[in-house]
């Protein structure tokens, strides 16, 4: 099945195309996460765009009214009668968070933010070295695993190791996640 980027659409299930990822890790600043991304057929990157989707999906959005001067909206936008102050998804109709009814250019044409396509293309290639039985121990409780034969012993800690989300990918996003205790520290 092909990667469906279309911006607020009913069936999209990545934020960006494999073009647009080809893009970003060809002048990116890690040579190895470049080197990491270059590596993957087209196949494979479409399976871990959607992946990474879905990973930044679980994040929980910020969705509040609008006040103050902390959001500068598109003058169109504050102009415009549709608009009621509430940050919410752009089509009722959309499968994904983003764009926003706030993310809108100054025709009202609907984008998906740069900041969330980056941390879509960090996200995608922290998973290609994301270690899942860290997190699946984790997921049962285990915080360390030892190995026992006669008297040589080695153990395995896991406490504080693994995140599903890429350091980058949450810095990247933080402006737009709603405060929960898990990302509260700065």
């Amino acid at each position: 099945m092909a990667l469906d980027a279309t911006v607020a659409g009913e069936a999209a299930d990545s934020y960006a195309t494999i073009e647009e990822a080809d893009a970003y890790f060809s002048d990116h600043w890690l040579t190895t996460k470049a080197s990491a991304w270059e590596l993957l057929n087209d196949a494979q990157k479409e399976r871990v765009l959607r992946s990474a989707t879905n990973v930044i999906e679980t994040l929980k959005v910020l969705d509040k009214e609008v006040g103050g001067s902390q959001l500068t909206l598109p003058e169109a936008l504050r102009d415009s009668p549709f608009f009621n102050g509430v940050i919410s998804r752009y089509s009722y109709f959309q499968k994904l968070q983003f764009p926003r009814n706030i993310d809108v250019d100054s025709e009202l044409a609907a984008f998906v933010p740069v900041p969330v396509k980056e941390a879509l293309y960090e996200q995608a290639v922290y998973m290609l070295s994301l270690d899942e039985s860290v997190l699946a121990a984790q997921a049962v409780g285990l915080d360390k695993q030892s190995v026992e034969a006669g008297s040589a012993r080695s153990y395995e800690s896991y406490t504080g190791a693994g995140s599903p989300f890429a350091p980058m990918a949450v810095s990247l996003m933080r402006q737009y996640i709603r405060r929960t205790r898990r990302f509260e520290r700065g």
